[in-house]
């Protein structure tokens, strides 16, 4: 009797082993059946937020351009002034977030801010572009 019952505990146990491990391969499955639509997804909120932070950037930097020639002679439009000045503003802005919810200090959170700004600096004109910052979605594919 003993007997009879431990060998049904290991076969319920051995059982809920193997049907968890196929449940997580087809899970895997789901998930990388569905990875393009979900790539496509990030994508486009990625080029949201990007042409978002472009937006904000050019009109800071519509604003000062003209005294910071006047005064300084520096013309914010050429690529390392610009490059600089986005990762400055990025830089601020994520340190700014990262003070108003009072968060431990992480040099990966000013990195990726600066990372942030530099992206947005060096892709400055393809913002303008007609078929510009399209990030791997073809043009087909919007209309």
């Amino acid at each position: 009797m003993i007997g009879i019952a431990s060998r049904l505990i290991s076969t319920l146990i051995v059982g809920s082993c193997f049907l968890s491990i196929t449940l997580f391969f087809l899970s895997l499955a789901a998930s990388l059946r569905l990875l393009p639509q979900l790539l496509g997804f990030l994508f486009q909120l990625l080029r949201w937020f990007l042409i978002l932070s472009y937006r904000l950037y050019a009109f800071i930097v519509e604003r000062l351009a003209d005294p910071a020639y006047r005064l300084f002679e520096i013309d914010l439009y050429a690529v390392f002034a610009r490059l600089m000045i986005t990762m400055l503003f990025s830089t601020s802005v994520g340190l700014t977030i990262h003070l108003l919810t009072d968060l431990p200090w992480s040099l990966w959170i000013i990195g990726t801010c600066a990372l942030h700004g530099a992206l947005v600096g060096l892709i400055w004109d393809k913002f303008l572009d007609p078929g510009g910052l399209m990030l791997g979605i073809n043009i087909d594919e919007i209309q």
